[in-house]
């Protein structure tokens, strides 16, 4: 274990079991610089991710990214707009309170804790917020399957003895359409954005993200 101050608060690490697995835990991440993590997979997976929660991953190459392929800097500064986003509503006597997990935008709002989790194998990652004034907890887990590409789930603890009334909002920002070039993603990403379609199938839990059509930046 190692321990070191950073603005008053510990950061600490550990080796700790989840569910049977193994895994190495960095708590209160956020009090340390954001630095860069690899998930890997027995596959043609590949997923780069920041201690903040921004990542770009995909399958195979860059042309196949689910997230635009950045570097690292980028990535950094990109935590709010791309991947994984959450908002609670929680009713309380006093009214309701908004509670949005890893966003540094509401550092102050709550006493929170804020730990990483890797799996010793590498294939495994677990982002966790305690937030001690609502004793709630979420956390999130990205994980690769052949099958079913990449998995995240999550988690939402209630420490307290109470039943509570929450909404919950959860999902990912800025997907790609399939199969953009990993030089349009560079120096058109606007236009990618323009051309985008969502469509979510009928019945189902399924999406589809496209292209209307090819990407021109001609005045027609």
């Amino acid at each position: 274990m190692y321990i070191c101050n950073f603005d008053d608060i510990n950061v600490e690490g550990q080796f700790v079991t989840i569910d049977q697995d193994r895994f190495y835990a960095i708590h209160n991440v956020d009090q340390m610089p954001p630095f860069f993590i690899s998930v890997i997979s027995d596959s043609d997976h590949w997923l780069f991710i920041s201690s903040n929660g921004a990542l770009t991953a995909g399958r195979g190459s860059p042309e196949t990214a689910i997230f635009p392929y950045e570097c690292v800097d980028k990535l950094y500064d990109d935590y709010l707009n791309t991947g994984s986003k959450t908002i609670l509503l929680i009713s309380q006597p006093e009214g309701i309170r908004k509670w949005e997990p890893f966003n540094t935008e509401q550092n102050g709002l709550f006493s929170i804790q804020r730990n990483l989790y890797k799996s010793t194998l590498g294939n495994k990652l677990c982002f966790e917020e305690i937030n001690h004034d609502l004793n709630l907890t979420f956390k999130y887990y990205w994980e690769t399957s052949d099958e079913f590409g990449f998995v995240r789930r999550c988690e939402l603890i209630n420490h307290s003895a109470k039943n509570l009334d929450i909404n919950l909002l959860d999902g990912l920002q800025n997907i790609l359409p399939a199969g953009t070039p990993k030089f349009t993603q560079t120096v058109s990403s606007n236009l990618v954005d323009a051309y985008k379609s969502s469509e979510l199938i009928t019945d189902s839990h399924l999406a589809i993200y496209t292209l209307y059509s090819g990407i021109t930046d001609r005045a027609e």
